[in-house]
């Protein structure tokens, strides 16, 4: 993945997972259509 470095884990990103939402490390230039075109590839991938 090049936008997406890695998923951050602390209190409150544990706390958003309840309402799924996730927390992630991401690449300074990249936009949110290009991390959600990722997060949508990701879950294709994984189930």
């Amino acid at each position: 993945m090049d936008g997406i470095k890695y998923v951050v884990f602390t209190e409150k990103s544990i706390r958003l997972l309840g309402n799924n939402q996730y927390t992630s490390n991401v690449e300074s230039g990249s936009t949110r259509t290009e991390i959600k075109h990722w997060v949508e590839l990701f879950s294709l991938a994984s189930k």
